[in-house]
Protein backbone atom coordinates (compact mmCIF):
# COMPACT_ATOMS: atom_id res chain seq x y z
CA UNK A 1 0.00 0.00 0.00
CA UNK A 2 2.80 2.57 0.30
CA UNK A 3 4.06 1.57 -2.30
CA UNK A 4 1.16 2.72 -4.80
CA UNK A 5 0.67 5.56 -2.12
CA UNK A 6 4.07 6.83 -3.22
CA UNK A 7 3.37 5.87 -7.21
CA UNK A 8 0.49 8.23 -6.85
CA UNK A 9 2.01 10.77 -5.26
CA UNK A 10 5.10 10.91 -7.61
CA UNK A 11 2.16 10.67 -10.45
CA UNK A 12 -0.05 13.90 -9.19
CA UNK A 13 3.45 15.63 -9.21
CA UNK A 14 4.19 14.74 -12.62
CA UNK A 15 0.66 15.48 -13.68
CA UNK A 16 0.99 19.01 -12.11
CA UNK A 17 4.04 19.87 -14.40
CA UNK A 18 2.65 19.06 -17.52
CA UNK A 19 -0.59 20.60 -16.20
CA UNK A 20 -3.38 18.01 -18.41
CA UNK A 21 -6.74 18.77 -18.07
CA UNK A 22 -9.77 16.70 -18.58
CA UNK A 23 -11.51 16.62 -22.42
CA UNK A 24 -14.62 18.24 -21.39
CA UNK A 25 -14.64 20.19 -18.33
CA UNK A 26 -10.84 21.19 -18.50
CA UNK A 27 -10.42 20.62 -15.05
CA UNK A 28 -7.03 19.90 -13.93
CA UNK A 29 -6.17 16.14 -13.22
CA UNK A 30 -3.43 16.75 -10.33
CA UNK A 31 -6.07 17.80 -7.13
CA UNK A 32 -7.55 14.30 -7.54
CA UNK A 33 -4.75 12.23 -7.76
CA UNK A 34 -3.51 14.17 -4.96
CA UNK A 35 -6.75 13.59 -3.09
CA UNK A 36 -6.48 10.04 -3.98
CA UNK A 37 -2.36 10.33 -2.30
CA UNK A 38 -3.70 11.40 0.37
CA UNK A 39 -6.13 8.92 1.03
CA UNK A 40 -3.78 6.01 0.61
CA UNK A 41 -1.21 8.21 2.91
CA UNK A 42 -4.09 7.95 5.54
CA UNK A 43 -4.57 4.11 4.66
CA UNK A 44 -1.15 3.60 5.30
CA UNK A 45 -0.91 5.35 8.89
CA UNK A 46 -3.77 3.27 9.96
CA UNK A 47 -2.36 -0.14 8.92
CA UNK A 48 1.01 0.94 10.91
CA UNK A 49 -0.99 2.11 14.88
CA UNK A 50 -3.14 -0.89 13.87
CA UNK A 51 -0.05 -2.81 14.02
CA UNK A 52 1.33 -1.08 17.13
CA UNK A 53 -1.77 -1.25 18.84
CA UNK A 54 -2.01 -5.52 18.12
CA UNK A 55 2.00 -5.75 19.00
CA UNK A 56 0.78 -3.94 22.46
CA UNK A 57 -2.14 -5.84 23.21
CA UNK A 58 -0.37 -9.15 22.30
CA UNK A 59 2.48 -8.62 24.95
CA UNK A 60 -0.23 -7.52 27.54
CA UNK A 61 -1.45 -10.46 27.37
CA UNK A 62 1.53 -12.92 27.68
CA UNK A 63 2.51 -10.78 30.54
CA UNK A 64 -0.79 -11.60 32.00
CA UNK A 65 -0.64 -15.01 31.19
Amino acid sequence: MSLMAYATTKTSLKFMSNERVTIDLELYFYPFYFICAFGMWLSVLAIIFWFIKELSQTKTIKENI
